[in-house]
């Protein structure tokens, strides 16, 4: 950098030309006039005349590699690559030889235990119908409340294994119950009451329930008649059962049941105020159902009954009834008498047949094309009446603005596009408890609408209700609105989409708030915020219905104010697919042929789905018929290979994988 010190540059290189090593030192052209080498003067060539070690930069350039330097550059490179190719003939030798034996090992080693599937996922619940709770019980947890397993409910075991007594003269009531009250002075007759505030109801109406025991008082002085506090004839254990149809003669098929202690948990979980009941007795006979679930018939009833159990002294199989869960603790054998006290009567459920329920849209893989889904109690055909926004309002309006109470455009023509339907029983399904009638399992799921909508305008809004044609005219659903999907290419509009998993309904795990705030925040960001979304995508684990067929109705009207305007796409998660047997013989509708269906050694996802083997999920959305439908990943070895084939390489993938697992982790 000054003439009193000189720069002494080291280069090594593993190029094979050593002319090409001049280049290295092009750079140096720029920052130095001079470069200065060590090297012996004999091997340089001359310079005006003279033997200076002194190059220039050009000279540096073009100056050619001597002889005896090259050579020594040749020798180098090659005691390089023969070191080279020894070290990697010392590597790759043994993988050679230790990577077919990996192979074979892993591809005989024995499947995982099948125990790994005898425990479900419990941290899981899903909710009866009614979303029954009860109390946690001790000090620390006074107040507070916990959701009843659906699969795991106590009353429901026993209300399926007791005996009924459908009036009064039949009735089991111990004489300690019959005689409370009762003294020298005083006589008493029986007159229970369980009363709702509604005669009629719609999906997602609220009702109230309140229960009492009214007594008739003589005495010496007087005949009163008043309300006695509920402990004296209503007891804790003693039960309100939902029947629809109303007039269900089998008091075993109930939709869902609560004892009184639990009817008042849950009232407290979402308790409210009702001023309308002012009585201090009545206020702690009460139980608020917030929302109405979607049930399909007609009528509903509610019954009240008085429940007595007594110990047979004999002991019970430690087995629980319902196989599906697991095994409990040896108990005495209880006898479960219950007789029936009161009831509401008939509760109307408004065209519960006819709504349209669950509306949801999806793409089909041409931009011109949006596929409508929804359900219906009644069949018929169901039919999309649809036009072009623009064409229809009168003036501009929010997304989220209510588009029935608008004044539409009179003059333009709808256009009518019919669909198609179809449906799912429980045999369709794999295994328990999806495939049980028992309370609490599966329920018909109604008919299954879809309707495709073709000749779409692309990134055009569109309004649109959907109905079913049966019988005298149309229950056409509220509208909604859509835009449809922009035209593949060079577009300025920037595309935008969302994606999550793993959502469930409002109360599948105890905790109230996560699922619901999803729809909200969703909704949210369609009616404030300056962004189009043109399609959401759920990577799986959608409802957690897990066998219990209510939570799909649910869980689809829950998640209906985003998924009617914006297409939803759908993936199968383990929640919806997983299951170890019955998928044989072509019911598993991925297109797997084995009994447990598509499970890799790798996980432990056992009976995840309780047995819907993806049935619900397949029935319910629609996808681009470019794939496996909903099926991510069962099909993707078999459309290339052939199913044989398929099965050799997820068996050896999966047990390859297992094995590394286990040996490097």
């Amino acid at each position: 950098k000054s003439s009193q010190s000189s720069l002494i540059i080291m280069i090594t290189s593993d190029t094979n030309s050593p002319d090409s090593m001049l280049s290295l030192f092009k750079p140096l052209q720029a920052s130095h006039s001079t470069t200065k080498m060590e090297a012996n003067s004999t091997d340089l060539p001359q310079h005006g005349g003279s033997t200076s070690p002194l190059l220039n930069g050009d000279e540096l350039q073009n100056a050619a590699i001597p002889p005896t330097l090259q050579g020594a550059l040749n020798n180098n490179c090659k005691q390089k690559n023969t070191r080279a190719i020894s070290t990697l003939t010392l590597i790759l030798f043994p993988i050679a030889v230790l990577l077919p034996t990996l192979f074979i090992f892993a591809t005989l080693m024995p499947p995982p235990p099948s125990s790994r599937h005898n425990m479900p996922h419990t941290d899981l619940v899903a909710p009866t119908l009614l979303s029954i709770s009860e109390s946690i019980g001790g000090e620390a947890n006074e107040g507070r409340t916990k959701l009843v397993h659906v699969f795991d409910n106590d009353l429901y075991e026993e209300m399926k294994f007791g005996t009924f007594h459908l009036n009064k003269e039949e009735h089991s009531l111990s004489v300690d119950r019959k005689n409370i009250l009762q003294s020298s002075r005083r006589t008493m007759s029986d007159n229970f009451s369980l009363q709702s505030n509604r005669d009629e109801l719609k999906f997602g109406d609220p009702v109230t329930l309140t229960w009492s025991y009214r007594a008739t008082i003589n005495d010496s002085r007087a005949v009163s008649t008043m309300n006695y506090i509920d402990g004296a004839k209503v007891n804790d254990d003693d039960i309100i059962a939902l029947y629809c149809p109303a007039e269900e003669s089998d008091p075993k098929k109930f939709r869902d049941s609560a004892t009184i202690a639990q009817a008042r948990a849950t009232h407290s979980r979402y308790q409210t105020s009702f001023n309308e009941y002012s009585d201090d007795i009545l206020m702690n006979n009460i139980w608020n159902i917030p929302s109405f679930p979607i049930v399909r018939e007609d009528s509903c009833e509610f019954r009240l009954y008085a429940h007595d159990k007594r110990l047979s002294g004999e002991e019970e199989s430690s087995q629980s009834k319902l196989r599906w869960f697991p095994p409990k603790e040896q108990t005495k054998r209880e006898e479960h008498q219950f007789t029936l006290l009161a009831a509401t009567g008939p509760i109307s459920l408004t065209d519960s047949k006819k709504v349209p329920t669950g509306i949801h849209i999806s793409l089909t893989g041409d931009p011109t094309e949006m596929n409508i889904q929804f359900t219906t109690g009644d069949s018929g055909t169901p039919v999309v009446e649809i036009a072009k926004k623009s064409d229809v309002m009168v003036k501009d309006v929010l997304p989220s603005d209510d588009y029935n109470s608008m004044d539409l455009n009179e003059g333009v023509s709808w256009a009518k596009i019919e669909g198609q339907s179809t449906t799912y029983t429980n045999s369709d399904m794999c295994q328990e408890p999806a495939t049980s009638t028992d309370p609490g399992c599966f329920i018909p799921p109604g008919q299954l609408h879809t309707v495709k909508v073709t000749g779409l305008d692309p990134s055009t809004g569109y309004l649109y209700r959907v109905g079913v044609a049966a019988g005298q005219g149309i229950k056409w659903s509220d509208y909604f609105a859509f835009r449809s999907p922009l035209q593949p290419g060079p577009t300025v509009e920037p595309l935008t989409f969302l994606a999550f998993g793993d959502q469930g309904c409002e109360d599948w795990n105890n905790i109230t708030s996560g699922a619901p705030n999803v729809t909200k925040l969703i909704t949210n960001m369609m009616d404030h915020e300056n962004v189009t979304i043109h399609s959401i995508h759920h990577l799986g684990d959608l409802s957690y219905a897990m066998g219990a067929a209510h939570i799909w109705d649910e869980w689809l009207n829950m998640i209906q104010p985003y998924a009617s305007r914006v297409p939803l796409m759908v993936g199968v998660g383990n929640h919806e697919y997983d299951h170890t047997a019955g998928g044989g013989g072509r019911k598993d509708p991925s297109g797997s042929m084995t009994e447990n269906g598509f499970e890799p050694a790798w996980g432990n996802f056992g009976d995840d789905s309780g047995g819907e083997c993806g049935v619900p999920v397949s029935k319910r959305f629609s996808s681009p018929s470019n794939g496996n439908g909903v099926f991510w990943l069962v099909q993707c070895f078999q459309s290339a290979f052939g199913g044989f084939l398929d099965r050799v390489l997820l068996t050896f993938c999966d047990r390859f994988f297992v094995f590394v697992i286990k040996v490097f982790v």
